[in-house]
């Protein structure tokens, strides 16, 4: 007996040792030759995604630096359902901590789209840029010019997606996602300056920054994109769609929408500036498929179509709860019901607790001005989107845009961020000239709590007293 008991425990131990996750370790100069199970011993990015002896939970640590993908091809990771971390410093055993001003592992593109996968994976840490999906044969052409999350539990989080084409170079195809295809999770990113190229007539650009299949865009700053080139067909007829980002079906949850175009010519196919729902998959049974919950859409432009914020035409199954959707911009002949968001007559689309201008009817919606507080997208104490949104529909999102508690005083307020009486230097109060200071937080002008600044720019610093009182005020950091 105990003998078998005895060979029992070896195979049992070697057989967890078999199933056990391995690390993997990346440097800029890693070769291809090397078994890259140690940071002396780096492999080379592309070699270690493609190898057949990666196996599910298998862990890739990715050091700072440039990576450029083969010529003529993307980085892809097809094999298993792995977690890459990028930004290391060619040290870490563990999954690093990130913050988005911070990011400098570099993927770029090489004459498609950057990167490609189809499983269950993490990837994190990564600023991708400079992709063209136009000849990609993974997935579909002129999908994605900077990543394709081709699995429903795929997901990106600190990444900075930024200078894609959906596609560019070929005046055949159509760009759709000019940053991102999603049928995953697009978490914690900053997509910004990307292209969902139209081609010449008729074929529309969909999606300039994101084209949502399925997945869902969370805590995420969508800014800056475009349905179409400035230089390149512009003289598309439509129907240019989501400048921002085009819904088939998805959630789009706590995220900053603002400053991006459709563009082309004038027509009442073009919708969405900053969020289509336009072009949403109808169910095949009653019931919503497009969220979009407690953003922020703001200076947004669909001049050459309609909805400047957000987009429906005529589809319905979509939803729009606790967002705040003002100063966007639409064709004259759409104004002003189409400015900020636009109902086709048709339409069933749900729009509530929501403040835009012309909100006349619906569910808790408020055509109050939001108040935003000085240099930000944050609100002031006065603000009446405060305590007016609806908690059902931000259920299992903890955290606002900026990684505040998501609900603060019992109600959830409107837009993507929670106000928690520190947004506005107008507003601070001034401590004792005996209190000392326990806290300091750092943020963003958008908002974004970091740890603290590591780039030049301009930052909210909020020091928190000993009595509870707190300062804030806005500090230029410079970095040579």
């Amino acid at each position: 007996m105990k003998t078998k008991l005895f060979s029992l425990f070896i195979f049992t131990a070697c057989f967890c040792t078999n199933v056990s996750a391995v690390k993997y370790f990346v440097t800029p100069d890693g070769s291809p030759d090397n078994d890259g199970l140690s940071w002396e011993t780096p492999i080379s990015l592309n070699e270690i995604l493609t190898s057949t002896a990666l196996m599910e939970g298998d862990e890739i640590f990715v050091k700072k630096g440039e990576y450029i993908a083969p010529e003529g091809a993307s980085f892809t990771c097809n094999k298993a359902n792995v977690k890459v971390y990028g930004n290391c410093e060619g040290t870490e055993l563990e999954k690093p901590s990130y913050q988005l001003d911070n990011i400098e592992t570099f993927l770029k593109g090489s004459g498609r789209r950057v990167l490609y996968f189809k499983t269950a994976s993490y990837i994190a840490g990564f600023d991708i840029s400079e992709g063209d999906a136009y000849n990609s044969t993974a997935g579909a052409s002129g999908r994605a010019g900077g990543v394709y999350i081709d699995h429903p539990e795929g997901m990106i989080e600190y990444c900075i997606i930024h200078d894609n084409f959906g596609s560019k170079l070929d005046e055949a195809v159509k760009g759709v996602g000019g940053g991102v295809y999603a049928r995953g999770t697009v978490k914690n990113c900053i997509v910004e300056n990307n292209v969902a190229t139209a081609t010449s007539g008729k074929k529309p650009g969909v999606g300039g920054g994101i084209c949502l299949d399925g997945g869902s865009v969370i805590n995420s700053i969508i800014r800056n994109n475009r349905c179409i080139a400035e230089d390149v067909n512009n003289s598309s007829t439509g129907g240019n769609n989501g400048g921002g980002i085009s819904i088939k079906t998805g959630y789009v949850v706590n995220c900053l929408v603002e400053g991006n175009v459709i563009g082309a010519i004038a027509n009442n196919a073009n919708y969405g500036g900053g969020i289509d729902c336009s072009m949403v998959t109808e169910p095949s049974t009653p019931g919503i498929v497009a969220h979009v919950i407690n953003c922020t859409v703001v200076g947004n432009d669909a001049t050459s179509g309609r909805g400047g914020g957000i987009g429906f035409g005529n589809k319905g199954s979509s939803e729009v709860v606790n967002c705040i959707v003002v100063d966007n911009m639409a064709r004259p002949e759409a104004t002003p019901a189409g400015s900020n968001i636009f109902l086709g007559p048709e339409s069933t689309a749900e729009v509530s607790y929501t403040m835009w201008p012309e909100a006349e009817t619906g569910t808790g919606n408020l055509s109050a001005a939001p108040q935003f507080a000085d240099g930000s997208y944050q609100l002031q104490s006065s603000s009446p989107a405060i305590n007016a949104g609806n908690n059902a529909a931000i259920a299992g999102y903890e955290e606002d845009l900026a990684g505040k508690e998501r609900i603060l005083d019992e109600t959830v307020d409107m837009g993507a961020y929670e106000y928690d009486g520190v947004s506005s230097s107008v507003e601070s109060s001034i401590a004792d000239s005996d209190d000392w200071v326990v806290e300091t937080q750092y943020y963003t002008l958008s908002g974004l709590r970091i740890d603290e600044p590591q780039a030049t720019g301009i930052y909210l610093v909020k020091k928190i007293f000993a009595s509870q009182r707190y300062e804030v005020s806005k500090v230029i950091f410079v970095y040579k």
